[in-house]
């Protein structure tokens, strides 16, 4: 976490047209382990920060009947192949 810190940190601190570096960048972070003591791949932690985001929420989904997580990331990719 303080390795991803100190990138998100570097992107706020570098201007890049009159904004931050930022608020023109997206960054995915996450674990292939729900829980490593125990090796399960369910409910997996994903951090997105940048721009085009909402942020300031945290989202928990049903344990049983969630989304798989390729369902995640074809927003993410499709909106940086768009811009």
């Amino acid at each position: 976490m303080r390795l991803l810190d100190q990138l998100i940190s570097s992107l706020r601190a570098t201007p890049e047209n009159r904004q931050s570096l930022i608020d023109r960048t997206m960054v995915l972070y996450g674990s292939n382990m729900g829980n490593a003591n125990s090796h399960v791949t369910t409910n997996l932690p994903v951090i997105f920060a940048g721009g085009g985001f909402r942020h300031g929420q945290h989202l928990a989904f049903d344990t049983e009947h969630n989304y798989p997580l390729p369902n995640l990331y074809g927003p993410f990719f499709g909106s940086v192949l768009a811009s």
